[in-house]
């Protein structure tokens, strides 16, 4: 989303995750049940309501500039979990120093949200490791002499948290943060710019990370 004061930065999050075959079939099974019929409301359906709700929240999700590509498999505070480490990731990206300035954002979200300790691998009851597998820059609007004026920068990271003591994957995930801007007036700001909107792009998709880990979205 954009920073405040800056009417020209839009951002995106999106984010792929597993389904659980459970949730298929409960589902399926509660698609066909219907509502009696309640004078003149006339017959509910089922499928109508399940319908209606997933509008709702795609229009809720597309308003606050996020994309649900999938639904995670459960909160982790409910199953015991009450640490976590994140190492600093890999980076498969080759934009210089990504991997740190991505792994303190997500630290951080954690510390931020409180419901999970950042501890060291030693200590934690999970370890979420990471991979920045693309850095991407797109050229989106050109002047009269044909130099970039506005561009779309993209972060993918792919996740994977597992416990410790077992080393048993809990969750798989990945994660795609968009950021547009523009450039501004003369070469010096340009840089300023670019920085800019990784950091914003790194902190929206942190907290997308942890919002789905803590809460099983």
């Amino acid at each position: 989303m954009a920073e405040p004061g800056d009417a020209s930065a839009c951002s995106m999050v999106e984010m792929d995750v597993g389904l659980p075959a459970k949730a298929v079939g409960r589902g399926a099974a509660c698609a066909g049940r219907q509502q009696p019929r309640r004078g003149r409301l006339g017959l509910v359906n089922g499928t109508r309501l399940l319908r209606l709700g997933a509008g709702l929240l795609v229009l809720l999700l597309a308003g606050c500039g996020y994309r649900l590509l999938g639904v995670g498999n459960g909160a982790l505070p409910a199953n015991g979990v009450r640490s976590v480490a994140v190492p600093v990731f890999a980076n498969l990206s080759g934009e210089p120093e990504l991997e740190q300035r991505l792994t303190a954002a997500v630290r951080r979200e954690f510390l931020n949200d409180g419901r999970l300790q950042v501890v060291t691998s030693e200590n934690a009851d999970t370890v979420l490791e990471g991979t920045i597998s693309s850095y991407q820059l797109q050229a989106l609007a050109f002047d009269a002499l044909d130099n970039a004026t506005q561009y779309r920068l993209r972060l993918t990271l792919d996740t994977t948290l597992r416990s410790r003591s077992t080393k048993q994957i809990m969750q798989r995930q990945q994660f795609s943060a968009v950021q547009e801007y523009r450039l501004p007036q003369g070469i010096s700001g340009r840089e300023t710019a670019r920085q800019r909107a990784l950091e914003v792009a790194a902190r929206q998709l942190a907290q997308q990370l942890v919002k789905i880990i803590l809460e099983g979205f």
